[in-house]
C-alpha cells in the first residue's frame, strides 16, 4: 500500500500542532526565533539537528570563525579540513551567527563564496 500524499487541511494541522507546542515551550521558541529559511526543506516540522557545539558562543566566537574561514577561502584552494571542522562542529544557531559575522566582517555571503570555492558532494554538504 503507498503512503497518501498530505493534502493541505492535513498539512495545515501539523503546522498547527507544531507551532502551538513551539509557543508554549520557550527553549523550542527561541530556537525556533533564530531560524532562518532553509533552501532545503526538512522532512519533519520537528526535524532535529545532533551536532552539539560549544556550549558558550557568543559574537566574538562567531568572528573569530568568519574570519578563518575568510582565510582558508582566500587565493588559490580551500582547506576543506578547515571548512568542514568549523561548520560542522557547530550547531544551526551558531552557523547563522558565523554567517552574519562573516557578512558584517567581511562584507561578502559566506554562501556564495561556499557556492565558489567548494564543489560537488562537499559543497552541497556544506551549504545545505
Amino acid at each position: 500500500m503507498m503512503n497518501q500524499p498530505v493534502n493541505d487541511q492535513q498539512r495545515h494541522q501539523q503546522y498547527e500542532k507544531f507551532y502551538s507546542f513551539v509557543s508554549t515551550n520557550k527553549n523550542v521558541r527561541d530556537e525556533h526565533e533564530m531560524k532562518e529559511p532553509s533552501r532545503f526543506p526538512q522532512p519533519l516540522p520537528d526535524a532535529k539537528g545532533t551536532v552539539c557545539g560549544p556550549k558558550h558562543y557568543d559574537k566574538e566566537d562567531a568572528i573569530k570563525d568568519a574570519r578563518a574561514l575568510r582565510d582558508t577561502m582566500k587565493g588559490m584552494g580551500t582547506d576543506n579540513d578547515r571548512v568542514s571542522t568549523i561548520s560542522g562542529t557547530r550547531t544551526h544557531e551558531q552557523r547563522i551567527m558565523i554567517k552574519r559575522a562573516y557578512f558584517e566582517n567581511e562584507n561578502r555571503d559566506l554562501i556564495q563564496d561556499f557556492e565558489s570555492e567548494l564543489s560537488g558532494g562537499f559543497q552541497k554538504l556544506i551549504v545545505g
